[in-house]
């Protein structure tokens, strides 16, 4: 049993090095699904690997707006004996799910070029959707809220603890 894991494993290998479209996909798949998000995220991900361009689609599913939370302090009044909350205005929380949405995508990219250590991949593209209600129908939706695509030389040209998300995503198109 112990032999045959093995030579399955090896087998897996060899076909990731080889740029076989389904090794590479389950690979990238598996590095994206032991990513840690807080428990309202969903971790929804698809792949897709184009040997021909040596590039991975990827697509990520978002949280919702509801993901946000409304309440942006809390302060504990001593001689009234309660608590005072503060809200986020709906200005202050929009901004903060833009960059909530554009730290996900640009994780991803992050993830996938660094654990392509063999350099397989040359470019890779990120869509983030959300799963909602259109409200102008009532019927339910999917929408691509982020969409980036980008060779891994300028990807690695980035100082991403430096940048600012929404900037970096402007800037990339």
């Amino acid at each position: 049993q112990v032999r045959l894991q093995h030579a399955a494993v090896d087998q897996m290998a060899r076909d990731f090095a080889d740029g076989k479209r389904k090794a590479v996909a389950d690979y990238f798949t598996g590095v994206l699904a032991v990513q840690r998000y807080p428990s309202d995220f969903p971790t929804g991900v698809k792949i897709a690997y184009l040997p021909p361009d040596r590039e991975l689609r990827i697509d990520i599913d978002l949280p919702l707006m509801t993901a946000i939370p409304e309440l942006e302090s809390a302060e504990y009044l001593i001689t009234k004996k309660q608590l005072r909350h503060k809200n986020l205005t709906a200005a202050a929380r929009k901004e903060l799910y833009q960059q909530v949405v554009a730290q996900l995508a640009l994780r991803t990219l992050r993830c996938v070029f660094t654990a392509d250590r063999e350099g397989l991949i040359l470019e890779a593209a990120c869509n983030g959707y959300v799963d909602t209600v259109d409200t102008a129908t009532g019927q339910d939706a999917r929408w691509c809220l982020v969409s980036v695509q980008i060779p891994r030389t300028e990807f690695e040209r980035l100082d991403l603890a430096r940048v600012d998300p929404m900037d970096c995503l402007a800037r990339l198109h």
